[in-house]
C-alpha cells in the first residue's frame, strides 16, 4: 500500500485535501455500519435463543408427556441445539475486534515519527501523503473485518433457515406417517382419526 501512495503528493493540494475528507467520511460511515451490524447481530442471536429455548422446552415436555414421544422430543432438542449454534455464530461476530477509528493521534504529528526534510510546503505534502495511505489502511482492514462478519451472519441465517427447513419436513413426515397408513395389497390409504 505505501508505494501506491507515492504518487499522492502529485495532486492538487485541494484534491489532497478533498481526499482525505471522504477518506474521513468513509470511516465514519464505516463506524456507524459496524454499529448497526453489532445492533443486528444481538437482535437475530437474542431471537434464536428465545426460539432455541422454546424448541428445548417443547423437546423436555415431549418426554415428560404420557405416552413418551421419543422420536418428536429428540428432533426438538436436536432443533433447539442447532439454532443455538446459529445464535452463536451470529453472536460471535459482535466480539470486541480490531477496528480502524476517524482521526489521528496527535503524537502521529511529532517530528521524529515521520521522516519529512525539505520546506514547509515538501512537509504538508509528506503528511497529507502519510494521512491517506493511514486512511486507506483502516479503510481496507475496517472492509475486510466487516466482510468477514457479513459471512458469519449469512452463515447464521442460513443454518437457522435450514435448521427450520429440516425440522419442518420431519415434522411432516412424522404427522403424516402418524396419520394416514397404506393397507396392502390395495394400497388403499387410510386415516386414522382419534375419538
Amino acid at each position: 500500500m505505501s508505494k501506491a501512495f507515492d504518487s499522492f503528493g502529485e495532486l492538487p493540494v485541494a484534491l489532497q485535501q478533498e481526499a482525505i475528507r471522504e477518506g474521513e467520511r468513509l470511516l465514519d460511515a464505516q463506524f456507524t455500519a459496524a454499529i448497526a451490524a453489532d445492533q443486528r447481530a444481538l437482535t437475530w442471536g437474542g431471537f434464536l435463543i428465545a426460539a432455541a429455548t422454546a424448541a428445548l422446552g417443547a423437546g423436555v415436555a415431549l418426554f415428560n408427556k404420557r405416552p413418551v414421544d421419543p422420536l418428536l422430543g429428540y428432533a426438538s432438542i436436536i432443533f433447539s441445539i442447532s439454532l443455538l449454534r446459529a445464535a452463536w455464530v451470529a453472536i460471535r461476530t459482535v466480539r470486541p475486534s480490531k477496528f480502524a477509528f476517524p482521526g489521528n493521534h496527535p503524537a502521529n504529528w511529532l517530528p521524529h515519527e515521520w521522516d519529512c526534510v525539505g520546506t514547509e510546503e515538501d512537509k504538508l505534502k509528506a503528511a497529507r501523503t502519510d494521512q491517506a495511505r493511514s486512511l486507506e489502511n483502516c479503510i481496507c482492514d475496517n472492509r475486510d473485518a466487516a466482510a468477514r462478519k457479513a459471512r458469519s451472519m449469512r452463515h447464521s441465517f442460513e443454518f437457522a433457515l435450514w435448521s427450520v427447513v429440516a425440522a419442518g419436513l420431519l415434522l411432516l413426515v412424522t404427522v403424516t406417517g402418524r396419520t394416514f397408513t397404506i393397507q396392502e395389497p390395495t394400497s388403499e390409504i387410510i386415516l386414522h382419526v382419534k375419538s
